[in-house]
């Protein structure tokens, strides 16, 4: 990228985040009226980022198994999407376009303007006293603590078994939430692992569910699980992976978050079992309002290359151990800024360019946020 690209790259990243911290409280527009129920909410999320990868002075796109932030040297937009949502009594819609790098990494194999979709979903409540629902289009995964909206993470970058599991999912979902609101469940069925288009026009059926429990307004623990039929070369395979995860916040300064990934998958060629897994703990210190502080550990084992696949040369293994340290710190209502520092090792070399890879990454990454 020229110096002029670059320019224009940083000024558009930081005009995005500075306009909607001070000028799109507009743009939020809700109307409840009491004879129609109704409510339509417009929503904002800009995220704008600068990372750096200590070992390389080179602009380059980071490991293919990372989605997010994954520019280096030049200020880049992670992900930006304007959200509309309508909602009556009896039925809801959401949409919500986006772009940015996210969109370029995570959708690279969808077709033309689907690469550009967030959300796409409209649902219908189909009981009178019970809130249930069923909801079909693109949806936010049911899986796991992390998602794309970095404003939602205790964390500024996601972990590696949220890079490596799916952000989003098409298809249908029937979803209960109790009366008390410490219940809620739901079952999916779903075009693969994250897809929205079918890959040659073939459909990969998936299923899965959703279970999770609030002991209280602190503590809450989910179990998610998808079981997949997918297609290699031709061979059918099958893959069923969980998620399970424990959060529990203290003081109102405190919160903890203990994560578990394990998959199987049935290799499409030889028919034996292969498996992965990935623990991850989150300890996050909020010393005042409008400053936080995070620290993650993690590991990601997955030594048959069943979701991660290296660069050069094959087969290498996947055993990663990671830790990450972040602040961020809150400048207006919406509008916040983060820091982070991450260092990745695995057993064997996997980072970098194909020419130069090596075993350990150590990332700066600072970011700014925007979120109505």
């Amino acid at each position: 990228m020229n110096k002029q690209g670059k320019k224009i790259q940083l000024f558009l990243s930081l005009f995005i985040c500075y306009f909607f911290a001070s000028k799109i409280a507009v743009a939020q527009t809700t109307v409840d009226s009491s004879n129609t129920s109704r409510k339509i909410n417009t929503s904002v999320y800009a995220e704008a980022y600068y990372a750096v990868d200590v070992r390389d002075n080179k602009i380059y796109n980071r490991s293919n198994f990372l989605y997010n932030h994954t520019s280096t040297r030049t200020f880049s937009t992670n992900i930006f999407f304007v959200k509309l949502n309508l909602e009556k009594k009896y039925w809801r819609f959401c949409f919500s376009p986006m772009f940015g790098t996210y969109a370029n990494a995570n959708l690279s194999n969808e077709r033309g303007f689907v690469k550009n979709i967030f959300e796409a979903n409209a649902g219908l409540k189909i009981s009178e006293r019970k809130n249930i629902w069923l909801d079909a289009g693109v949806l936010p995964s049911h899986i796991g603590f992390e998602s794309a909206i970095g404003a939602d993470n205790l964390t500024l970058t996601r972990s590696i078994a949220a890079e490596n599991s799916p952000y989003f999912e098409t298809g249908i979902r029937a979803s209960y939430t109790s009366t008390n609101q410490k219940l809620y469940f739901a079952f999916l069925l779903l075009n693969g692992w994250q897809k929205i288009y079918p890959i040659n026009f073939e459909f990969e059926p998936a299923a899965g569910i959703q279970l999770s429990y609030s002991f209280s307004k602190t503590s809450v623990i989910n179990l998610s699980n998808i079981l997949v039929q997918g297609k290699n070369a031709g061979f059918l395979f099958y893959r069923f992976f969980n998620n399970l995860y424990f959060k529990k916040q203290l003081f109102n300064k405190f919160e903890f978050v203990a994560g578990l990934d394990y998959g199987i998958q049935e290799n499409a060629f030889t028919k034996t079992i292969e498996h992965w897994f990935s623990p991850q703990i989150v300890v996050a210190f909020k010393p005042r309002s409008n400053l936080n502080f995070a620290l993650r550990f993690e590991n990601y084992t997955d030594k048959n290359n069943v979701v991660i696949f290296p660069l050069l040369p094959s087969q290498t293994q996947v055993n990663l151990n990671g830790v990450s340290v972040n602040a961020d710190y809150k400048l207006k209502e919406n509008f916040f800024i983060r820091l982070e520092a991450k260092k990745l090792y695995n057993s064997q070399n996997i980072f970098g360019e194909l020419n130069a890879l090596k075993k350990d990454n150590l990332m700066f990454t600072f970011s700014m946020c925007y979120k109505n």
